[in-house]
């Protein structure tokens, strides 16, 4: 029996209204109203998340003219039953806070509507343009603090730090005092830049700003099942796979007068090809990181390990769609996923799993009967292709989580995921 869902969803606006530059008004009013639409892109770290809101006009009757400034607050899941609300105190609803870039009313005879669209707090620091230099040689965490105090609104953000980020000292891995930043750079790009030195990543997830890794990025793993709750799956290859290269990390130590290496994997792989003269073996190509700093072999290791989960995992992508509000193990609300979280995807309806208990030359021989049977080859390269991927396994991560509430129709789900490299 299909799972009953109530999806609802809910929009908090706090607005400044406009004081015309004299600096007389400090107005803020907050509105709570049940949009006609509600559309939250959770996109990769590099990006801001960005959310799509349309209103009737009777519930936001403002001249745009006379807002200075709006935050949006997008609550969205499943309520339980069909007489409640989304409540606004629960965190696990909360699924979008940022600004309003771009309020724009519409009157017409068809309807008169608002639409607002919006970014989350990481636009505050790609709206900031970097100027100067920074001081390294310090730990880790008063670097961020001072970056985060020189953007504008952005010092509202709690701060959560993983990974040992709060031991780290950054001039004594990088070998230098100053962090020089190229010309033009926002904030982000900034703070990104100096990170991902240290085998780091920042995150900005709604009110909080994470500074973890690529592997702890994802805190959720949903399950999905293509025929039972998938109702769109599509998967793509690069058959060039130069995406998974491997990482060679190498350091000149001044003080020690030593250099060092590190890759990752530790150990190349030989690839297969298919040319005009038949089936070719090739090496694993490479690719070299040169860094300078008495980096210790362990953080090459590190530093070497993030490049290739992050170019590795391009290799296989694909995008799916579903109506559900939770996974097929009834255990993740599917309406808080977002990019680095982790899914497993099995084809479900139309898998071949129902020959898994065949001998091959069954399997061939059952797909191959009647009128409309698989050619011979086909049938055999289908088994071949499937038990092989059986054996690789369906985890991927996602790339973009993309969540859609109307008024009329509910909500609905699109993921773009890839290759999740290392899991289990």
């Amino acid at each position: 029996m299909a799972a009953a869902y109530y999806p609802r969803a809910r929009v908090l606006l706090e607005v400044l209204l406009e004081d015309f530059g004299d600096g007389s008004s400090s107005d803020l009013h907050s509105l709570d109203i049940v949009p006609l639409s509600a559309e939250v892109d959770r996109n990769d770290h590099r990006e801001a998340d960005s959310a799509r809101i349309e209103l009737a006009y009777r519930d936001l009757p403002l001249d745009p003219r006379a807002a200075r400034a709006m935050t949006a607050y997008v609550f969205m899941g499943d309520v339980g039953a069909p007489d409640l609300d989304v409540p606004m105190d629960d965190a696990n609803y909360r699924v979008f806070v940022g600004q309003v870039d771009l309020p724009e009313t519409t009157l017409e005879d068809g309807g008169e509507t608002v639409s607002l669209e919006c970014r989350d707090f990481t636009s505050l620091f790609l709206d900031h343009k970097w100027r100067g230099s920074i001081d390294i040689d310090r730990d880790l965490v008063s670097i961020i603090e001072d970056i985060v105090a020189s953007v504008p609104g952005a010092s509202g953000l709690q701060r959560q730090y993983e990974y040992h980020s709060w031991a780290t000292t950054p001039s004594a891995v990088l070998g230098r005092t100053l962090w020089v930043p190229g010309k033009g750079e926002d904030a982000w790009t900034v703070l990104t830049s100096l990170l991902g030195a240290l085998g780091m990543l920042p995150v900005v997830e709604l009110d909080v700003l994470r500074i973890t890794t690529l592997e702890n990025l994802g805190q959720r793993r949903a399950a999905l099942l293509y025929g039972d709750n998938i109702s769109r799956l599509v998967f793509r290859r690069n058959f060039q796979e130069t995406s998974t290269s491997r990482v060679v990390a190498t350091t000149w130590d001044e003080q020690a007068r030593e250099a060092r290496t590190a890759s990752y994997p530790s150990d190349p792989a030989i690839r297969k090809r298919l040319g005009l003269d038949g089936i070719a073996t090739v090496s694993e190509p490479q690719v070299l990181l040169q860094l300078m700093g008495s980096y210790t072999e362990t953080q090459l290791e590190d530093i070497a390990r993030e490049t290739w989960l992050e170019m590795a995992r391009g290799q296989v992508e694909g995008e799916l769609e579903t109506k559900e509000l939770r996974d097929g193990d009834d255990q993740v609300d599917l309406w808080q996923l977002a990019a680095g979280d982790t899914l497993l995807v099995t084809l479900g309806k139309g898998d071949p799993s129902f020959f898994a208990s065949m001998s091959e030359s069954e399997a061939v021989a059952w797909l191959t009967a009647g009128s409309r049977g698989l050619d011979q080859g086909a049938a055999q390269a289908l088994v071949a292709s499937w038990r092989q991927a059986e054996e690789l396994g369906s985890l991927f991560y996602v790339v973009r989580a993309s969540h859609r509430w109307r008024l009329e129709e509910g909500y609905s789900l699109t993921v773009e995921f890839a290759t999740l490299i290392g899991g289990e």
